[in-house]
């Protein structure tokens, strides 16, 4: 429930049944709430209250100094209003800004002297306190009877003059952050949470706001304060935090898990490869050792992640894979080098996975087939965005295809599995045979 609905709906427990015309409303001058007494004064029903704004009743001079009672906290104005039949009524708005937003009014008849900005402070339905500033410890002022209750104190007399450390238990530091941050932003509402614990009853969480009454730069000037329970919300924060922080334990070893049953798999291919005499399969086997280490690390960069994620950050995913696929496939005094110049892109497990798979793939084939007869040679891995879009292209300086190869329909497995996953992928491919191989994905991200 919004703060604006949980006020709304204090007020009427507070105030229907009182003598005195009360309402609520908006910053616009639009009606939440209005109690019995008004709704009679007015002429208008409660299922009325929401098509209702102070222009409607002929406040509008009332809603246009909205911004200055705000500045100024509390205020009592005078002005003639219009009932629903059409007949007029002189009428004193005691006014006090509300932290949530919104303003509280207690309504009286010109000719009744009865109310008093103690009457609308009273009536507001969450605990307000006005501070001193002037006082060494920021003693109390004024408080109204929902913070008497929440400080344990029967009367107003009890608290006067004392410090919020004294009744409410908040240090004194806190108090002079919170006026200090209002003064900064030249007497503006500033939040803050607190935690209260009053007596030997548990500590509760309050969200807290402040307004400076008057200049913020007079050290002199008082300070109204509004505090509303968000207990209820802090604890379900605090749980969902520790359930967070668990499910982020849990998938961090489930990654770890899956990287090292795939490690042991590509270990076990190893060996089994070691056995073979046939070097065509014993090749087979090792581009499979090379597909199922890709998988591999995309978990273990899963796994390193401080959040729980399903996002890989792409220079770092594809810079590993080009490192793992230099130590498989090519010598420490190789001249062979592949120059990689990957944006930080990134993107969910899937699709990266999809695009470590595809670039495996071209890059172990042009180490296999683009340098035959060639002692040296370039491979360049390259993705950037684009207008929205993710080009990657894999590019060799090697001998190229053979002319008029149609590498979707002749290509071997490997370029089946990079048809087969840019299809996947809503992929956009174009080949180019030009000194060398050149092939550039483009996809939506």
């Amino acid at each position: 429930m919004t703060s604006t609905k949980k006020g709304a709906a204090r007020y009427h427990t507070f105030t229907e049944s009182s003598p005195d015309s009360m309402m609520i409303v908006e910053e616009s001058g639009r009606f939440i709430a209005m109690n019995a007494s008004a709704r009679n004064m007015l002429g208008y029903s409660r299922e009325e209250i929401g098509e209702l704004d102070l222009d409607v009743i002929g406040a509008r001079s009332i809603r246009n100094r909205l911004p200055e009672f705000r500045r100024i906290g509390r205020v009592r104005a005078e002005g003639t209003l219009v009932r629903k039949d059409g007949n007029t009524v002189a009428a004193v708005f005691n006014t006090a800004a509300m932290g949530d937003g919104t303003f509280q009014f207690v309504l009286g008849q010109a000719a009744d002297k009865r109310f008093s900005d103690e009457t609308v402070i009273e009536a507001v339905p969450l605990p307000f306190i006005e501070l001193d500033l002037s006082s060494r410890y920021m003693g109390v002022k004024s408080l109204n009877r929902q913070a008497r209750s929440l400080c344990g104190k029967a009367k107003g007399a009890d608290c006067v003059g004392k410090s919020l450390t004294e009744l409410l238990g908040v240090a004194e530091s806190e108090v002079k952050h919170l006026v200090d941050a209002a003064r900064a932003c030249r007497g503006g509402v500033v939040s803050r949470t607190w935690i209260i614990k009053v007596g030997g009853r548990p500590e509760r969480f309050f969200k807290t706001h402040l307004k400076l009454l008057g200049q913020a730069e007079d050290p002199t000037s008082g300070a109204l304060l509004s505090l509303c329970d968000v207990t209820d919300e802090a604890f379900v924060q605090k749980e969902l935090s520790a359930a967070l922080k668990e499910k982020t334990l849990l998938l961090k070893e489930e990654q770890h898990r899956i990287k090292n049953n795939l490690g042991l798999l590509v270990s076990m291919l190893s060996l089994q490869r070691g056995e073979l005499s046939d070097p065509r399969c014993a090749e087979q086997l090792r581009e499979a050792q090379s597909r199922i280490q890709t998988i591999a690390l995309m978990h273990e960069q899963l796994a390193a992640s401080l959040e729980v994620k399903k996002n890989l950050e792409l220079s770092a995913f594809v810079g590993d894979l080009v490192r793992t696929i230099e130590r498989t496939y090519l010598s420490e005094d190789a001249a062979i080098r592949i120059d990689t110049s990957v944006e930080a892109l990134v993107l969910d497990a899937k699709r990266a996975a999809a695009i470590g798979l595809i670039v495996n793939e071209l890059i172990t084939n042009a180490l296999k087939h683009a340098f035959a007869g060639r002692s040296s040679g370039t491979v360049w891995v390259n993705a950037e965005k684009i207008d929205g879009n993710l080009r990657l292209t894999v590019a060799d300086d090697g001998d190229g295809l053979p002319s008029g190869f149609d590498w979707r329909r002749s290509g071997g497995l490997g370029f089946k599995f990079i048809d087969m996953l840019s299809q996947q992928l809503s992929a956009t491919v174009a080949v180019e045979n030009e000194h060398g191989f050149k092939l550039s994905l483009r996809l939506k991200i």
